[in-house]
Order: structure tokens, then sequence, then C-alpha cells
């Protein structure tokens, strides 16, 4: 079976030799940045192999290859911060597009079992969002 594309869509090979696929304004690629990354950046404590692979990502978001993007959880992870370090952490978050963060579980407070001289146990009391569980089983 021979499919051919519309007129002025698509190129030869030999018009592609050598170059590279223009992805600019396309971006369906989204990386989210995840807190210790950010939190990297304001300590300025990343790794040098990471502070590498942050600038190549950098990189190809400014040429709208790919969005890098940060969400509500970092405002959560954020708060017990001095002031002064939230302040620096939200003006690093405010450069990063949001992505909507959907909650799978509820965190009820915490079972503590206080066994004196032979210990201690912690249990979270959580509960999974319903949605949540019915994705992960399909993933199993």
């Amino acid at each position: 079976m021979d499919v051919r594309l519309p007129e002025g869509i698509g190129c030869t090979h030999e018009q592609t030799r050598g170059t590279r696929p223009d992805f600019r304004g396309v971006a369906s690629v989204k990386a989210y940045l995840d807190n210790d990354v950010v939190s990297g950046f304001r300590k300025r404590d990343l790794k040098l192999e990471d502070l590498a692979a942050m600038t190549r990502l950098k990189g190809l978001a400014d040429e709208g290859r790919i969005s890098l993007v940060v969400s509500a959880i970092h405002d959560d992870e954020a708060a017990p911060l001095p002031e002064l370090y939230r302040k620096e952490q939200q003006e690093i978050l405010a450069i990063f597009a949001r992505v909507e963060f959907a909650d799978d579980h509820r965190f009820y407070g915490m079972n503590l079992i206080d066994l004196g001289t032979r210990g201690f146990i912690a249990n979270p009391l959580v509960e999974d969002d319903p949605t949540a569980q019915r994705l992960r089983k399909i993933g199993q």
C-alpha cells in the first residue's frame, strides 16, 4: 500500500539529510521538575551532571521543543521553608508553567503506638482516591 502525504507536508530523505526536525512551537513533551531539582537551583547544590542535564532541558524548552512544568505540590513542600528561602523558591517556580496536581490519596493523620523501651510504631492513615486505585489496577 502506497501512502502519500498531502502536497507540502513532509519532505524527502535528500531534503532532510544533515538537518534536524524543527519542533519549535509544537512542545507536546512536558518535563516535570521535581521539588528536589527546583530546590537544587535555589541552594545552588546540583551535581555537575544534573546541572548539565538541566541546562540541556532548558535549552530545549527555550527552543519550544519541550515544556518544563511544576505543580502546586511545590508550594506545599516549600511551606516549611524560612521566608527568605520560600520567596526565592517561589521566584524560581514562577519561571515555569504550572500543571494541575491531582491528589491520588487523602491523608487523615497518623496512628502512633509507643512501645516504651521496645520502640515506636507510626502508621499513616491514608485512603486512596477511587479513580487512582482503578488506574493503578489497569497498569498492573
